[in-house]
């Protein structure tokens, strides 16, 4: 990836190495592991990590709650519950972070000091 690189190309490329990867983690002979990573690969996805928390929501609600087909234990499928739910507040505090946006003198002063501090290195 180079500076000049379109955005278009990064995405397709990142779908790419998405796809490569969750293909090697899940079953895809099996439908229901397909379908989750096709949905997980929709080029409609706007915000990637909140749509695989989603995912993982509804997995748990779906397949670990669900004790006549198998699922886990009821403390310990709220217990993931909750470690989801962690996560999400985790990425909306990263988001909040990301869309704030930095002042202006400051962003000139850290550059300019960056600048200073790697012409006197040796």
């Amino acid at each position: 990836i180079r500076a000049d690189t379109p955005d278009s190309e990064i995405r397709a490329n990142t779908l790419l190495a998405l796809r490569a990867e969750l293909q090697s983690i899940w079953d895809m002979d099996n439908e229901r592991e397909a379908d989750i990573v096709s949905r997980l690969l929709l080029s409609e996805v706007v915000n990637r990590p909140l749509f695989v928390l989603h995912e993982l929501t509804h997995l748990n609600a779906d397949v670990f709650a669900d004790p006549y087909k198998g699922g886990l234990d009821p403390i310990i499928s709220a217990d993931l519950d909750k470690t989801v739910t962690a996560l999400q507040h985790v990425l909306g505090g990263c988001e909040k972070i990301l869309r704030t946006p930095i002042y202006g003198p400051y962003t000139r002063f850290t550059s300019r000091f960056l600048y200073m501090w790697c012409n006197a290195l040796p």
